[in-house]
């Protein structure tokens, strides 16, 4: 009879093994992406909703947002829209690219980061919806 080590039992140990060794990409945690993610999100939402044309200025995107107020705000944990805009890690407000002045970095098309960031990395929100750290120095942040 064969020692055979049972399927689950496999997988189970190569998670655990890959989230202890860890890796070299860096996510962002739950709490620092998901107003960005959040705002990145229905941003999104807007210019698909608009034929491909992104919001022309602030106005008119929270204009849009204040029709899904409640449901923005439990999901951020926010109590309002204006907290949306400002980062939960730099507590500075967020840089968007209004119209057709999405930012492209990098190969990526940068819908909104922040101002200033945290050790030298901002948090970027990007045109495929992904949120992830960047080097602060390629976004005129410290």
């Amino acid at each position: 009879m064969k020692n055979r080590t049972h399927p689950l039992v496999a997988t189970i140990l190569i998670v655990a093994a890959s989230f202890l060794l860890g890796c070299n990409t860096e996510t962002p945690s739950v709490e620092a992406a998901s107003r960005l993610q959040i705002l990145t999100g229905q941003y999104m939402k807007f210019t698909y909703g608009n034929r491909g044309r992104a919001p022309k200025d602030e106005a008119e995107f929270k204009q849009f947002l204040q029709k899904r107020e409640q449901l923005i705000c439990n999901a951020a944990g926010i109590t309002t829209l204006d907290e949306l805009f400002v980062s939960e890690r730099d507590g500075q407000p967020l840089k968007i690219y209004y119209g057709d002045k999405v930012k492209k970095i990098d190969g990526i098309e940068v819908v909104a980061h922040e101002a200033q960031g945290v050790d030298g990395r901002v948090m970027v929100g990007q045109k495929s919806g992904v949120s992830e750290l960047r080097d602060a120095a390629k976004f005129g942040s410290k």
